[in-house]
Formats: structure tokens, sequence, C-alpha cells
């Protein structure tokens, strides 16, 4: 079965403002939804649209900081063009499963539908 993401967004014509509107509206959302288990170890994973959308739900506006649109549409066009450079910057998540680094990525990825 094709995945189709809760909530989207064209992050080529997106304003600030309607970039707001589909987080909160993702936060909205995610909040009626059950927390399915992410099956992740530590090491590299490949992070496409859905494992970014299960890990958005753990990671509530205010986690950390505020997405912002213009870095999330720069790290998407670097995904798009197949830009993206392995790091040693990892997703970081707390015991507790909240992701306190890794937002702007994950709506990169989200929004976009490219893996990274």
């Amino acid at each position: 079965m094709t995945f189709v993401p809760a909530v989207t967004l064209d992050l080529k014509v997106a304003t600030p403002k309607t970039f707001e509107q589909a987080t909160e509206e993702f936060q909205a959302w995610a909040k009626s939804q059950p927390q399915e288990p992410l099956n992740l170890t530590d090491g590299w994973h490949t992070i496409g649209q859905e494992m970014a959308q299960k890990l958005l739900m753990r990671n509530p506006l205010g986690a950390n900081r505020k997405p912002k649109l213009v870095n999330v549409r720069f790290y998407a066009e670097q995904m798009l063009a197949d830009d993206w450079q392995k790091t040693g910057q990892s997703l970081i998540l707390t015991d507790q499963g909240i992701v306190i680094d890794g937002g702007h990525r994950l709506w990169a990825c989200y929004f976009s539908g490219k893996t990274f």
C-alpha cells in the first residue's frame, strides 16, 4: 500500500504562514493518533516520508527549536538535488522517545517526499 502523508504542503510556493498552519495541522492530527513503535537502532538509517511522519509525531512543537520554512526549504532543496551529505549529526531522541534534534530535516523530508 502506498503511503499518504496526513498533511501536505508544496514547499516551492509555501509562505511562512502556510508552513506554520501545516505544522499546526499536523500536530493537531498527531494528538489523535497512536504512536507506533519506531523499530530504529543506533546507526545509519535512510529516513523516508513515512518514518519522518512517525518521528514528527514524537516532535511536539516546543520540544526543540521552532521549525522555520527557510531552513526546511533549504534542506529539502538539498535532498531533492541528491546533494544531502552524510554527517555525524544524528537525529536525537530522549529516553521517552521525544525528538529533540532533527525537526528541520524531518519536515524537509516529510513535505518534499525525498528520503535522506
